[in-house]
């Protein structure tokens, strides 16, 4: 796979940033990510097709939420002054 040491940098790079913002915000839909990222990165020959799209699928629901706390967080401290 070509793409393979790319996706390992990204996700190991994914996974740190995704640590450091867990010491201002609790973050569990991002490291679940990173967690389901790497098994599959670990055990590539039991992933299927479905598996994987799953896994699209919760990277976009994380980024979604994330921009939601992020116009939530603006609004809050906006207000105050």
């Amino acid at each position: 796979m070509p793409w393979l040491k790319l996706t390992w940098f990204l996700l190991w790079i994914y996974t740190g940033i995704t640590l450091l913002i867990m010491f201002k915000k609790e973050d569990f839909l991002n490291i679940t990510v990173c967690v389901s990222a790497m098994f599959m990165l670990f055990n590539t020959d039991k992933i299927s097709k479905n598996l994987f799209r799953a896994l699209v699928l919760g990277i976009v629901i994380s980024i979604i939420f994330d921009i939601g706390w992020f116009v939530m967080k603006h609004y809050e401290y906006s207000s105050e002054s």
